[in-house]
């Protein structure tokens, strides 16, 4: 686990893959996946240490350095929503995924 204030291990060999989708609701209520959200993953201290954006079926893939980070999704006339994943030493490594989906509702 990453402490307040300690900086992520630079040896990207022992990040984990956190990888997922982001969807929407249609006009039927059926779940789309939405292109172009932006999924950030934000340290305890609040600063953004990774960015990635979603492509054509709202997949994304973040690499982080063990630790827990805030990771939110949000995309434009859509709410953001905020998760909170924990990246073990166990689990970094580039061939296990840690999966987070999200499902965003229309902003008021």
């Amino acid at each position: 686990m990453m402490l307040l204030g300690t900086s992520p291990n630079a040896n990207a060999s022992a990040w984990g893959s956190l990888v997922g989708h982001v969807y929407g609701y249609g006009v039927h209520g059926e779940t789309v996946p939405v292109v172009w959200a932006r999924v950030s993953a934000r340290l305890p201290s609040g600063q953004v240490f990774q960015v990635a954006s979603t492509g054509a079926r709202g997949f994304y893939q973040i690499l982080l350095p063990p630790g827990t980070y805030a990771i939110t999704a949000e995309a434009r006339t859509l709410k953001a929503q905020t998760k909170i994943v924990s990246i073990s030493r166990e689990n970094a490594r580039w061939d296990i995924l840690t999966e987070l989906d999200f499902y965003l509702i229309a902003s008021a």
